[in-house]
């Protein structure tokens, strides 16, 4: 993740050049033309070229900046789940029973218990953008959802096979 915000970096910095030296371009247009060196007609069709190029720079070093912001963000959430991981990992052994079971109501939206199997739906969905319905377990994209959990089977006995 540094390397891409490194790299996004250096291409708005690559791009703030660009515009410097369009602006220095422009510049000496406008000296030419003063100079009488050029005349009008080849004047302001390359003024024009030159104001188009800076716009689209300016565009593209918006767009950077956007995403360079983006990534940072992004990057930090990442970062303190990480953190928030490693201590609820740490922490589970350690925790009583009624802990255990708010974190779980807090994580489970419900149990639904069919003749082979038991399904446990949660509460977040692994996959955001995919808008499958509640009761289906494949995304639009025909991608099994892991947010549906085979837990037991159980056999015509009676009793759960683990």
């Amino acid at each position: 993740m540094m390397e891409r915000n490194e790299k996004r970096g250096f291409d708005t910095s690559n791009l703030e050049k660009q515009r410097l030296q369009l602006e220095k371009g422009k510049s000496r247009l406008i000296d030419s033309y003063a100079d009488g060196i050029i005349d009008k007609t080849d004047f302001e069709p390359k003024m024009q070229q030159l104001k188009n190029r800076l716009e689209q720079i300016d565009q593209q070093i918006f767009e950077s900046r956007q995403q360079g912001a983006v990534q940072s963000e992004l990057f930090l959430v990442i970062s303190r789940l990480e953190e928030f991981a490693s201590a609820v990992t740490e922490k589970l052994d350690t925790i009583d029973l009624e802990t255990k079971r708010r974190i779980v109501l807090g994580l489970v939206k419900r149990v639904e218990i069919h003749k082979d199997e038991i399904v446990v739906v949660f509460r977040i969905d692994p996959q955001p953008g995919a808008h499958a319905s509640e009761n289906s377990n494949e995304s639009n994209d025909g991608v099994k959802s892991m947010q549906h959990c085979k837990r037991r089977n159980q056999s015509g006995s009676g009793k759960h096979d683990t």
